[in-house]
């Protein structure tokens, strides 16, 4: 009869929409599996002393948050190809001048790479892999390719984290060390310019410890915000959340991306997540945070239970 279609239709629709509901908890779950795998590898691709560091192999996986199905192994080994390349093109026996020389060719002339100027604020532009694909990326990621490479062929490079803008740091054996600005096809930097490059990217004046070398595990943490800078300009709270979390699973310290985990956990419903941070906060008692407003939290979230 039609009573008995209706009411069979209607039973399967509410069973459709349970299985509907099942499945979104199964694709969270798996996603938040895979988000812990993948923060575990980070973290352990940066821990150890820093000159152990494979820098190149640390911000591959920073992709990896975003791009699950990454074969990072794929890219080591165009970056070990293209140190080759260039270690093949010296000269015996080449001085400082000759192999930053041969970088700065096979770098911008022969290869191409150049700074990303009509998407710069694209996500494309912080994946490593994306820039050896595209040959364009930001000042950070462009800098980490070109000092892997440098490092390959004998040069000592570290990054400098200049404010609003990032930089290298060549050391030569004898003689001054040079900033580099690879963002801007390798012109070198005098203080003075470094200090106008500040003054009008970030609106300060250019620091003493603005000049300091920054850590490679520094350097994966800067591309990361970078990253979450754009997951919150886009109003994408899944994307934040997982460049937050890789942030503190690198930096259990990191107070301040601890408590906006917290409260996007909180406003997406994972709420003993966010009880875990909460707790670490109030624990913990770092300074920076209002713990007034962190109790808040944790009461609501105990009311919730």
């Amino acid at each position: 009869s039609l009573a008995r279609d209706s009411s069979a239709a209607r039973v399967l629709h509410e069973r459709a929409r349970a299985l509907d509901q099942q499945a979104a908890q199964l694709r969270q779950l798996a996603g938040q599996v895979e988000l812990h795998q993948a923060c575990a590898e980070l973290k352990k691709a940066l821990d150890g002393a820093d000159e152990k560091i494979d820098l190149a192999n640390a911000a591959l996986l920073a992709a990896k948050l975003d791009h699950g199905d990454l074969d990072v192994s794929v890219y080591r080994r165009d970056i070990d190809r293209m140190g080759q390349k260039l270690g093949q093109s010296l000269p015996k026996n080449a001085d400082h001048k000759t192999k930053l020389d041969a970088l700065n060719k096979f770098f911008f002339e022969d290869r191409g790479f150049h700074g990303s100027r009509g998407d710069y604020y694209h996500r494309s532009n912080s994946y490593l892999s994306e820039v050896i694909d595209d040959r364009e990326g930001l000042p950070i990621t462009l800098s980490v390719l070109y000092m892997e490479l440098g490092r390959r062929i004998g040069l000592t490079m570290e990054g400098v984290g200049l404010p609003g803008h990032f930089v290298v740091r060549v050391r030569p054996a004898k003689g001054e060390p040079q900033l580099v600005d690879v963002f801007g096809g390798g012109k070198t930097l005098s203080e003075k310019e470094a200090a106008d490059k500040v003054l009008s990217t970030a609106g300060i004046e250019l620091a003493p410890e603005h000049l300091k070398a920054v850590t490679k595990r520094a350097i994966v943490i800067r591309i990361l915000h970078n990253l979450l800078n754009l997951a919150r300009d886009d109003r994408d709270i899944p994307g934040a959340l997982r460049y937050l979390t890789a942030i503190v699973e690198i930096d259990p310290e990191a107070a301040p991306e601890r408590w906006m985990r917290a409260i996007l956990r909180y406003q997406t419903g994972q709420r003993a997540l966010a009880r875990v941070d909460t707790d670490w906060l109030i624990e913990h008692e770092p300074k920076g945070i209002d713990l007034k407003h962190v109790r808040e939290l944790q009461k609501l979230l105990a009311r919730e239970e």
